[in-house]
């Protein structure tokens, strides 16, 4: 990339990257470290022509978060419909095919000034 004086990286973190977690530390400290990262990547590549980005969704209709959801519904005696209704502002958990156009427009040549930030994709969860 920096031969070509040309490149597009984008990061996948998570909303968690920006707040805490009850119950689960190692997860969004990982996710804080990776936004981290992008940032220092961003700095160091700007000049290159190269963008550095992440993307930050919230809870999102995957087998991972389907488990965490039904553990944390049971947990709190709620039905997993009622819990996840309550999740987001808009009511629902995100859908995976959701996520990719932003990653797209990243992607592109029209995307070039844009480094060095952290999209959320989260339903209005955190409107920071």
């Amino acid at each position: 990339m920096i031969d070509r004086k040309y490149g597009r990286i984008i990061m996948t973190s998570s909303v968690n990257g920006k707040i805490g977690l009850f119950l689960g530390g190692a997860y969004p400290a990982s996710k804080h470290g990776l936004l981290g990262l992008m940032r220092t990547l961003a700095i160091e590549t700007a000049k290159q022509g190269i963008t550095v980005n992440a993307i930050c969704p919230g809870p999102v209709r995957t087998r991972m978060n389907n488990m965490r959801v039904e553990y944390t519904a049971k947990r709190l005696g709620k039905s997993v419909e009622a819990f996840e209704a309550g999740l987001t502002p808009i009511g629902r958990r995100l859908e995976p095919n959701e996520i990719p156009p932003l990653v797209v427009y990243l992607a592109s040549r029209e995307a070039s000034v844009i480094t060095g930030q952290a999209f959320n994709i989260d339903g209005g969860l955190l409107m920071i």
